[in-house]
């Protein structure tokens, strides 16, 4: 006979004896109607808390399922408990839900527990990989080989798109004189998450700079000069002796508004 279903039928008649009994032991007060409805219940909860024995043996570890045969006593076992659960049919089945609950919610919290070390992990891989690319950019342009470098900076990007990829991105376009370019890949930066007040600063100055050589609007010119002067007041002493601000200084406002002496 086919082992799943001796198990089955042991569940059942365990279930099914464990009712009964719950409902002879039931008190019958003469002036309560013994309903057969009790009884049905009485069988039902019995079944049930017998059919849950697999559950509670999986949740303790045990490998009594694995055990049972026709012949071997284990069969004898597994009935006891099942009559044990059935009899105390009620407090088994909450007993039993409750313990499974939290065991459902220790699991769910490892599993985040892990996910989360994992996505860590990846992160600090990319982070990694990323300073590798921006370190071997940094390396080509020291050695003058500018297109070299740029190429390493936008693979940095593509690991991670920060704010220190497209600023290094976009001073290597300033190096190979691509004004536009190095604008364009500033203003991403910009719209970055910052990792530091350096790099805030940095990034607003380069900003300025750049759309001064493009010669675009003064007041935005002097917005980023703001911003970057705010975090870094030794910047205001650089402005008129950058080159790259020359068109921002030909304006006699923008002069007088950082204390520059105006050359017409």
């Amino acid at each position: 006979m086919c082992t799943n279903f001796i198990i089955f039928i042991t569940l059942l008649f365990a279930g099914m004896s464990g009712g009964l009994i719950n409902y002879s032991n039931t008190p019958k007060d003469k002036d309560v109607t013994f309903l057969k409805s009790n009884l049905f219940k009485c069988l039902s909860l019995g079944v049930a808390a017998s059919f849950m024995i697999p559950v509670f043996l999986q949740m303790i570890s045990s490998n009594l399922l694995e055990e049972v045969k026709a012949e071997d006593k284990s069969i004898f076992i597994l009935f006891g408990f099942s009559l044990i659960a059935a009899i105390s049919s009620r407090s088994f089945i909450e007993s039993v839900s409750k313990k499974f609950l939290n065991q459902l919610t220790e699991t769910e919290s490892k599993i985040d527990e892990l996910k989360a070390r994992s996505d860590e992990e990846e992160k600090e891989i990319k982070y990694l990989k990323e300073k590798n690319f921006l370190l071997e950019g940094k390396a080509y342009r020291s050695d003058g080989q500018h297109q070299e470098a740029l190429e390493e900076f936008e693979k940095a990007i593509e690991v991670e798109s920060s704010d220190r990829a497209w600023g290094l991105k976009a001073l290597q376009h300033y190096h190979l004189k691509q004004y536009e370019e190095a604008l364009e890949a500033n203003i991403v930066a910009l719209g970055l998450e910052h990792t530091s007040d350096t790099q805030t600063y940095q990034l607003n100055w380069n900003q300025a700079c750049f759309m001064s050589i493009l010669k675009q609007d003064i007041k935005e010119i002097e917005k980023h000069l703001d911003i970057a002067i705010d975090l870094n007041q030794d910047l205001k002493n650089q402005i008129s002796n950058e080159k790259d601000l020359s068109f921002a200084l030909s304006d006699e406002n923008f002069c007088k508004k950082y204390g520059i002496q105006f050359n017409a």
